[in-house]
């Protein structure tokens, strides 16, 4: 095939191929950085976010929200008389989380009774620990908060045993990713 320069009577080859080649170049590139693009927004990247807090190299093994409270304490509680009623030193809750997740966590932990009937003595309150939780690392916890936020007219129904429970929850939705019960108890 030829094709004829305007103003001239030559005829010259026309070079097909370095069109047809250009074209695949320009859709190769494209395709590529299409899937570049891709596979930084959808492929997780487990090496940066490896802390190494499991002691096994680092790194968690799921790949979504995932957090457990691997251990919990409470202190026992002190009830104290006075004219107004009685009044609770406060719980003092400690533990420790692990992320089993490959991504970086912040979570919050909500402690309650959903058995305990006396409104007027039981644990309602929560923590937000302010640190990033890295993946595969375990992190500790502490909270503390008054059973009675009011003086209770009486000590019955508060002195004895107690179960809190306590819920971890991601920060990114408030699901729930771990429960745990503490027992702890309350004294005159």
């Amino acid at each position: 095939m030829t094709i004829q320069t305007p103003g001239s009577n030559v005829d010259q080859p026309a070079d097909c191929n370095s069109t047809r080649t250009s074209s695949k170049t320009a859709k190769t590139a494209i395709l590529t950085l299409l899937a570049a693009v891709l596979c930084f927004f959808v492929i997780p990247s487990t090496t940066s976010f490896a802390s190494g807090g499991d002691g096994g190299g680092g790194g968690g093994g799921f790949a979504g929200k995932c957090g457990t409270i691997t251990s919990i304490s409470a202190s026992p509680v002190k009830l104290t008389a006075s004219a107004d009623g009685y009044t609770a030193s406060p719980l003092q809750i400690r533990g420790q989380v692990n992320n089993c997740s490959i991504y970086l966590q912040r979570y919050w932990i909500d402690f309650s009774e959903p058995a305990n009937t006396n409104t007027t003595c039981k644990a309602a309150f929560s923590t937000f620990p302010s640190t990033v939780w890295s993946s595969g690392s375990s992190q500790s916890f502490s909270a503390s908060g008054n059973i009675t936020k009011t003086a209770a007219a009486s000590a019955e129904g508060c002195v004895g045993a107690h179960t809190a429970t306590a819920v971890l929850r991601s920060r990114t939705d408030g699901s729930v990713l771990s429960t745990v019960n503490v027992n702890y108890t309350v004294s005159l």
